[in-house]
């Protein structure tokens, strides 16, 4: 009698076969693009000539009686934003993922959160929601992939957009703070976020984000088109919907303000604190200032700030990874994509890399994490699962907003997608297997490995499923056989 093991792999190559044979049928009649976009795109992109708002809704300016609701603004994009280095270390853009004080665990903790807002004003939208972040919509310009979400930071909620390999708010930041003012010294102008002076814009962003430097605006510039076009596309509601409420002008260290719904100025984080970034109504360009004319002495200036996503920079091959504190760990949101001897790219094709990470055989997953991170174990798994809400959640709460399904037949892409409540951004990769079609499971299953061993055959998997709303921590006996995702945590094993 054929052992158990033998007969899953026969019944495999079968399912396998029949599948190949459909597909082989399907694309005669289909358009390879269209197919791509539809079965393996994972992400649901609107026409970018349309309007991408979504269904929440904002506080509308009561000086307009036409206003919109604002727009809906992360996943990966095409272009690697990618950072040369010659080392092996990695290097982290982080004003403070790795040196904040731990979660208590009382409560699930998000690198969103942030003490409330104590100054009675509106929240930014309408919508309440106990979720920290909640899907929006996508949309897919001709230089790179703009993936939504909705951050709430209590009484806030701001709009998020990932360009290329990097993830800004798409809002001027709004928090009450010490040094603070109202753009046009309106208090009723509140939604196009505060203006802060140098010393408060330094510390304003919240956990798991950081105030940009020159070179990260440069790679936002590069992603969208180059700097003399990046002024004109990042004012575009239609592309990554970072417009329309930017332009809250500035005030000078005088009190006086200045070219309200005119500009957009951004502080840089630099040692001097004098330099900004600069976004003018109609003008393509974007422009680093300041310019000659200008006094060097800003600190007394007050202008808008944008945050950045935090990630680290992998030494070995300069790729970037977007990171997330989750309670009192810190983990990779983004699926490794460190080439190994033993790793492959679904189908064989770069392109599936780029977006969901390579798989890897588990002697080379114990070893693809950078300097610094590793391969979480089955109890660190665990740990996130407890921190996230239980098994019976966590599925729901780590699994991206797009790209999941849950049918075999043919389902919704988004039916089996979740909340990305603490922005894991978990997606279905599928798996690597050693027979003759190789690959499964794409857009239905994602499996992570974990370093922990049952036995010489056997490891432990976390595991997310489009059908399901949990997780699992799975044992698998057949570990040398398959390839799966890998997600990090920080810190030594």
């Amino acid at each position: 009698m054929l052992d158990e093991r033998f007969k899953t792999r026969i019944g495999r190559m079968a399912t396998a076969a029949i599948a190949s044979l459909l597909f082989m049928l399907f694309t005669t009649c289909t358009d390879y693009q269209a197919e791509f976009d539809d079965a393996f795109g994972g992400m649901e992109y609107a026409d970018v000539s349309g309007d991408p708002i979504s269904g929440s809704s904002d506080v509308q300016d009561p000086e307009s009686s036409d206003a919109q609701s604002p727009k809906s603004s992360n996943g990966n994009g095409a272009s690697s934003g990618k950072t040369s280095e010659s080392s092996s270390s990695v290097k982290h853009s982080s004003a403070s993922s790795s040196s904040t004080p731990a979660s208590s665990g009382a409560e699930p903790q998000s690198s969103a959160v942030v003490p409330a807002s104590s100054s009675g004003e509106p929240p930014r939208s309408s919508a309440e929601s106990s979720s920290s972040m909640m899907s929006s919509s996508s949309v897919k310009s001709s230089s790179s992939l703009a993936y939504h979400f909705q951050l709430r930071i209590p009484e806030i909620l701001y709009n998020v957009v990932t360009i290329g390999k990097q993830t800004w708010m798409a809002d001027n930041m709004a928090e009450d703070k010490p040094t603070f003012f109202y753009p046009n010294g309106d208090r009723n102008k509140w939604k196009y976020g505060r203006l802060y002076d140098w010393s408060t814009a330094k510390e304003i962003c919240p956990e798991g984000w950081h105030l940009p430097d020159s070179l990260e605006w440069q790679t936002l510039f590069d992603a969208v088109g180059g700097i003399d076009v990046a002024g004109g596309v990042l004012q575009s509601q239609n592309v990554y919907g970072t417009g329309e409420e930017m332009f809250a002008g500035f005030r000078n260290s005088a009190g006086k303000f200045i070219f309200f719904d005119k500009v957009a100025d951004f502080w840089i984080k630099d040692d001097s604190g004098v330099k900004f970034v600069e976004l003018q109504r109609g003008n393509p360009k974007a422009l680093f200032m300041p310019n000659p004319e200008l006094s060097d002495d800003l600190t007394g200036d007050a202008y808008s700030v944008r945050c950045i996503m935090d990630y680290i920079t992998d030494g070995r091959d300069g790729q970037t990874y977007r990171t997330v504190k989750i309670g009192d760990q810190v983990w990779t949101a983004e699926n490794m994509n460190y080439k190994t001897e033993n790793s492959f790219c679904f189908n064989d094709s770069l392109d599936y890399c780029e977006k969901y990470g390579r798989l890897y055989k588990w002697d080379d997953a114990m070893s693809v994490c950078p300097d610094g991170w590793h391969l979480p174990n089955k109890d660190e798994w665990g740990q996130l699962i407890t921190t996230v809400g239980g098994a019976e959640n966590a599925g729901k709460a780590l699994k991206a907003t797009t790209g999941w399904k849950i049918s075999h037949g043919g389902g919704n892409d988004s039916d089996g997608s979740g909340t990305d409540s603490y922005a894991f951004s978990a997606l279905p990769a599928g798996e690597w297997y050693y027979d003759f079609v190789n690959f499964y499971e794409l857009g239905y299953t994602g499996f992570f490995w974990s370093s922990s061993e049952v036995d010489s055959d056997s490891a432990y998997v976390f595991t997310l499923r489009g059908k399901k709303d949990s997780a699992t921590n799975e044992d698998r006996d057949d570990k040398d056989d398959i390839a799966f995702s890998v997600r990090c945590v920080e810190g030594e094993p």
